[in-house]
């Protein structure tokens, strides 16, 4: 085997050197690609559950709405039918169903 000589040796190191950092500098920029796709994966995916969301409030909302005044009739209903002036001073009790005049307390 032919004996090389130091500059040679310093030529090769100098080389081995610089593939090793070549490799972990494209590693690095691979991993910030990674990295940049992972958190646009996560923002869309956020971005889409906000939609979601947003929706479903929207369509409660939508449904409250189209109900309140079911809701006002029936409420007036019940008070006449108790023989209560303002509905507004109306109590039911949710477990026992019993329905209360709360103007004269």
């Amino acid at each position: 085997m032919k004996k090389k000589k130091v500059s040679d040796v310093e030529k090769e190191l100098a080389i081995l050197r610089w593939a090793r950092m070549d490799a972990e500098i494209r590693n690095a920029l691979q991993g910030i690609k990674l990295t940049e796709l992972e958190m646009s994966d996560a923002h869309r995916k956020y971005l889409d559950l906000k939609l979601t969301k947003e929706m479903e409030r929207r369509a409660l909302l939508s449904k409250a709405d189209a109900m309140k005044e079911e809701y006002a009739a029936l409420v007036q209903e019940i008070a006449t039918k108790h023989g209560i002036q303002d509905p507004t001073k109306m109590s039911i009790d949710p477990d026992t169903g019993t329905v209360r005049d709360l103007s004269s307390t």
